[in-house]
């Protein structure tokens, strides 16, 4: 199939884009000019059948010019402002609505099958009870609030698309849990704690007092590759993407396993910092409606993630 990637330097990009390879698909990746992980993809992903795309989403107008083959799945990854400070700017988190509604449009008149996109557990708001896909939305973020707006301007282009018979395109937005993996981001929890036990430094964190779920890497990707193949239901399904129900615990708990894995090397101190810009928000997603449609299950528990990482990172510890 022909398939094309936004956001193809991601976190999540690079990693799928290399299991659509290996599957024999053909991928066109759309990298923005100015990225500074431009080389990053073609290093990874070395393949006569990745077509990697120099373009902004604000030029999107020129895509039917440079996918000669048409599109037969859109995965959109790309996203300005998913930065803690961004995520509370109208104006850039707006401006991807506009960005990514152009992109829908544009591969529902390429003919594609099936649109499949990121969305976020912020799209919710603040939750204590788990979170199904029928949940209402009160977003507190803009980000969360920009995610939510696509949804619907998507969703009323489709449907008005398809009762004049212009398109039988399907639209899967998936809302997205707590993802980690070895490409972890900078500044992250995760990141933050392994890096100061790794130097046996101390860590001040916030309270830490949220329900939360953490997903590895290699079980997103499982995800959306099932969610590419399977049939759904319908024009347009919502699904949540997350870790194993049974590890939904406090995040506190998720410090002190990692302190616990990494063999209780520095230390740290709780409530010590203010939360993050969404506040206290608690993931405590049902993952059952995902689970019903496909075989997808989460494979990796987050002891087993966070040693995965830890090997790739090169972090060995031996017993006090």
């Amino acid at each position: 199939m022909e398939i094309l990637v936004t956001g193809a330097t991601s976190i999540i990009g690079v990693p799928l884009i290399k299991e659509l390879l290996t599957e024999g698909h053909t991928v066109n990746a759309i990298v923005r000019p100015y990225s500074s992980n431009f080389n990053r993809i073609r290093k990874i992903c070395d393949s006569s059948k990745l077509n990697i795309i120099s373009l902004d989403l604000s030029e999107i107008y020129k895509l039917p010019d440079l996918l000669l083959n048409g599109c037969d799945i859109c995965f959109h990854f790309a996203w300005d402002g998913a930065g803690s400070e961004n995520r509370k700017l109208r104006s850039i988190q707006q401006k991807n609505v506009v960005d990514s509604f152009e992109l829908f449009k544009t591969v529902l008149l390429l003919g594609c099958k099936k649109f499949i996109f990121s969305g976020s557990q912020a799209e919710y708001g603040v939750y204590r009870q788990k979170i199904r896909e029928d949940a209402d939305c009160n977003p507190i973020s803009e980000y969360g609030k920009a995610k939510v707006d696509f949804m619907n301007l998507a969703k009323d282009w489709l449907f008005q698309e398809y009762q004049c018979g212009n398109t039988t395109m399907q639209y899967i937005h998936t809302r997205i849990f707590s993802v980690y993996g070895p490409e972890e981001h900078k500044g992250s929890l995760l990141e933050s704690c392994i890096s100061a036990f790794s130097k046996d430094e101390r860590i001040s964190l916030s309270s830490c007092s949220q329900l939360w779920n953490y997903m590895y890497i290699d079980d997103l990707i499982r995800a959306f590759i099932s969610l590419m193949k399977v049939e759904i239901p319908s024009l347009f399904e919502i699904y949540n993407l997350a870790g194993a129900e049974n590890e939904t615990m406090y995040l506190y708990q998720y410090v002190e396993k990692i302190h616990q894995i990494m063999q209780y090397h520095g230390s740290y101190k709780l409530g010590a910092r203010a939360q993050n810009a969404e506040g206290e928000t608690n993931l405590n997603p049902d993952i059952s409606k995902i689970q019903q449609y496909t075989n997808w299950y989460p494979r990796i528990s987050f002891e087993i993630g966070i040693q995965k990482i830890l090997e790739q990172w090169g972090i060995k510890y031996v017993h006090k």
